[in-house]
C-alpha cells in the first residue's frame, strides 16, 4: 500500500475514532501513526496540527507533565520547526532568484546602454 493510501486510510480511521466511544488511547496511537507518516512525506503543517490534536487528549487523561505528553510537545515543536526551517529556505531561494534576475536585467540594461551609446558616437563621427 502507497504511503498516499495509507494516509488516507488512517485518515478515515481517525473519522471513526471520533466517537466518544472510542478509548482515548487508541485514539492517540492512531494519531501518532497518522502524524508519524505525513512527517515522512513531508506535509510537516499537517502532521504538526496532528501532534498538537495528541497533546491535547494527552493532557487531558494524562496531564501536561506526564512523559507521553512532554514527548509529543517536543515532536510537535520538531515538526513545526522543520516546517519553518523548509519556509525560510524556499523564501530565501525565491530571494536569491529574485537578485538574480535583477542582476540579469541590470546587465542586460548596461550592454543596451553601451550600444546605444556606441551608435550615438558613431552617428557624431559621420555628421
Amino acid at each position: 500500500m502507497s504511503r498516499q493510501a495509507e494516509i488516507k486510510q488512517l485518515i478515515t480511521i481517525n473519522k471513526e475514532l471520533d466517537r466518544p466511544s472510542v478509548a482515548p488511547n487508541t485514539r492517540i496511537k492512531m494519531l501518532n501513526r497518522l502524524a508519524n507518516k505525513l512527517q515522512k512525506i513531508g506535509q510537516y503543517k499537517q502532521a504538526s496540527e496532528t501532534y498538537k490534536k495528541i497533546v491535547m487528549i494527552q493532557c487531558q487523561v494524562f496531564g501536561e507533565g506526564h512523559p507521553r505528553t512532554i514527548c509529543s510537545k517536543t515532536r510537535e515543536v520538531m515538526t513545526y520547526n522543520h516546517q519553518v526551517d523548509i519556509d525560510n529556505k524556499s523564501r530565501a531561494y525565491r530571494e536569491a532568484k529574485k537578485l538574480q534576475e535583477t542582476e540579469r536585467i541590470r546587465k542586460a540594461n548596461e550592454e543596451a546602454l553601451k550600444k546605444r551609446e556606441k551608435a550615438a558616437k558613431k552617428s557624431a563621427k559621420l555628421e
